[in-house]
């Protein structure tokens, strides 16, 4: 729901779809931290749109490194 609203421009709907997935998906452990770096690259894009860019390359770098540990540094990670 919170890539529909950043796509729709509603982005402070967008967040808060964001802060639940990610409260959702963090209480996973390593299940889901496949999951849960990909909703930190979501969030990360909303917050690039809202301007705030150290928080977009805050939570890209918390994707990444949640792909490292859990499927391992030799796998491609690539965010724009």
């Amino acid at each position: 729901m919170g890539n529909l609203e950043t796509a729709s421009g509603n982005l402070q709907e967008a967040r808060n779809y964001f802060d639940r997935a990610v409260q959702i998906w963090a209480q996973g452990g390593d299940e889901t931290a496949t999951t849960l770096a990909f909703t930190y690259l979501s969030a990360g894009r909303m917050h690039m749109l809202q301007g705030n860019l150290l928080e977009a390359m805050n939570l890209t770098q918390l994707a990444e490194t949640l792909f490292i540990r859990t499927i391992g540094g030799d796998k491609g990670f690539m965010a724009k």
